[in-house]
């Protein structure tokens, strides 16, 4: 009897698949902008500050990396930026920050709108530095990541974002 009832319902199955009972559609995609895709990204030159005499402040207990701060404030020529990295104690062979990106939020995630390859020092306790971006349009939400890093008892590496904000 299960067979019987078996070999019915696969001959249904069958003939309305042969004619046309089931619909078939035709999807097409379309792909959107890659997520952080680089195109027309400005690429930033940044400066050095001088730091000299600067102790870095305390904010980062779990690695030998303190100070790394990511500072933003709107001037006339846009927005002005200043990233600082530290080290816990004493000298460091080398501070840095490196990777440095702007980004816009847009519907489907973050753009990248602008770049800078990033600067280091030797033998410092703290370094910084520091640029302006023009091309910030007022109301549109932004983020600027980066990664600090630094040779102190070892390499040690910290990535670092301002989260969102509003321009």
């Amino acid at each position: 009897m299960k067979k019987t009832i078996k070999a019915v319902l696969c001959t249904i199955l069958a003939m309305g698949l042969l004619l046309g009972g089931v619909n078939t559609y035709t999807v097409q995609v379309y792909a959107a902008e890659e997520v952080g895709a680089t195109k027309n990204v400005d690429v930033l030159d940044v400066e050095l500050m001088d730091l000299s005499g600067v102790k870095p402040s305390v904010n980062n207990t779990r690695t030998a990396l303190t100070g790394c701060e990511i500072l933003f404030s709107k001037n006339s020529s846009g927005l002005h930026i200043e990233i600082t990295t530290g080290c816990a104690n004493g000298m460091a062979s080398y501070l840095g920050v490196k990777d440095i990106k702007i980004e816009k939020k847009v519907w489907y995630g973050w753009q990248t709108i602008a770049t800078a390859a990033g600067a280091q020092q030797s033998n410092c306790s703290i370094m910084g530095l520091q640029f302006d971006y023009a091309n910030v349009t007022a109301g549109e939400t932004y983020r600027i990541t980066c990664v600090h890093y630094g040779d102190y008892d070892g390499y040690h590496e910290l990535a670092n974002n301002t989260g969102a904000f509003v321009y």
